[in-house]
């Protein structure tokens, strides 16, 4: 090792330039709080040109700034990435992008958040699907750790690529601090910017079919829309594959100018944009664990929730679980929350526990402890 107490550990961070999907997300953070823990180990970070400035200042990462290290490039995956790692004498790897290269320099960490494409094929286009899946079955099957987000799939990884459990790890995702509650009077100038006036139904997701927004908007219309709730339904998320359904859907249910589409909000925006919800609304079909209603509930925002995959292990109890195939269900319970103040209450003051249940500092030192367990397997 770099030293008695040292690890010297590369890290594959290409994702900390990606857009604000999951993955990304997850990678930015717990970098930030890798850079934050009083540890004594060396990082070399692997990345593209400007990527640091995601980041700012932490003097124990090391920069490899590469123009070629693009996402998704099997080339220089599979061939410059070894030869790059074999000078780097780092004592373990770990990728954050899950991919790992076939030729081993060193003991290798990769994460895999879920198995979606997998499990729900359908879901992905298909050149996405059959890199993850020729890649992460690779990657899960040479690691000598996987890490993961949830128990679901930890389980998940278990069963379809037949890795022990004990060669998983879980190392649950959190909300960043900038989700807490935005007092009325601060948050007015973002809501101002997207014309939003409170009160109003917020739903936050890329539109991508796993999302099942249509299922939101097919309850929102049973529950009587903006005439029988009382507000406006605001979606905010990037357009994705099932953006044109969704047009299609509000226009065949008459909705019109009841649902207001957002579409991508920067993230300093959104702890606003929840705060000033009445209800957070989730109705995923497939989740590796699920941070937007997490984020919610850290800004004090009830939560009806899908009870699909990792969201009851997730938010617990701390929300209310339904089924997203059954919109009735969805009006059900949200005309419920609507009418009952307490519960709105109740579940805003469970939801801000809930949230503070999850912590970045603890998975950076679940991550840090075994990637040290992997540079000691090697000795």
């Amino acid at each position: 090792m770099a030293g008695s107490d040292t690890v010297r550990i590369a890290i594959d961070a290409r994702l900390l330039e990606a857009r604000d999907i999951g993955s990304a997300v997850y990678a930015r953070a717990v970098l930030g709080a890798l850079g934050r823990t009083p540890d004594r180990h060396e990082y070399l970070l692997i990345c593209r040109p400007g990527a640091r400035a995601v980041l700012g200042f932490a003097p124990q990462f090391e920069w490899v700034e590469l123009e070629e290290a693009r996402l998704m490039d099997e080339r220089w995956e599979q061939l410059a990435l070894p030869e790059l790692l074999a000078g780097a004498e780092a004592d373990v790897y770990f990728s954050l992008t899950s991919v790992l290269p076939a030729i081993k320099t060193s003991p290798q960490v990769t994460i895999i958040h879920d198995v979606g494409f997998e499990e729900e094929p359908g879901f992905y286009e298909s050149s996405l699907r059959r890199y993850l899946s020729t890649w992460l079955r690779a990657a899960a099957q040479q690691a000598d750790y996987v890490i993961t987000v949830s128990e679901h799939s930890k389980a998940a990884i278990s069963r379809v690529y037949g890795v022990p459990d004990d060669r998983i790890l879980v190392a649950h995702p959190a909300p960043d601090h900038i989700f807490q509650p935005i007092q009325e009077q601060s948050r007015k100038a973002v809501l101002d910017l997207y014309g939003l006036q409170e009160p109003y139904l917020l739903s936050v997701a890329v539109l991508e079919p796993n999302k099942n927004v249509k299922a939101i908007l097919e309850g929102y219309q049973i529950a009587g829309g903006r005439a029988g709730l009382q507000r406006p339904l605001a979606l905010v998320g990037a357009p994705g594959r099932a953006a044109p359904q969704l047009h299609r859907a509000i226009e065949r249910l008459g909705l019109g100018e009841e649902v207001r589409i957002l579409g991508y909000v920067p993230r300093e925006h959104l702890p606003a944009i929840f705060s000033g919800a009445s209800c957070f609304l989730w109705a995923s079909l497939y989740e590796g664990f699920g941070l937007p209603p997490l984020e919610a509930m850290a800004c004090g925002t009830p939560v009806i929730s899908s009870n699909r995959t990792a969201m009851p292990e997730v938010l617990g109890e701390a929300a209310i679980l339904m089924d997203p195939t059954r919109p009735e269900q969805i009006a059900e319970e949200l005309r419920g929350l609507v009418e009952d103040r307490e519960l709105a209450l109740r579940l805003r003051q469970a939801g801000l526990v809930r949230a503070a249940a999850f912590s970045w500092k603890r998975t950076a030192e679940a991550t840090l402890a075994c990637l040290a367990e992997a540079a000691r397997d090697r000795e």
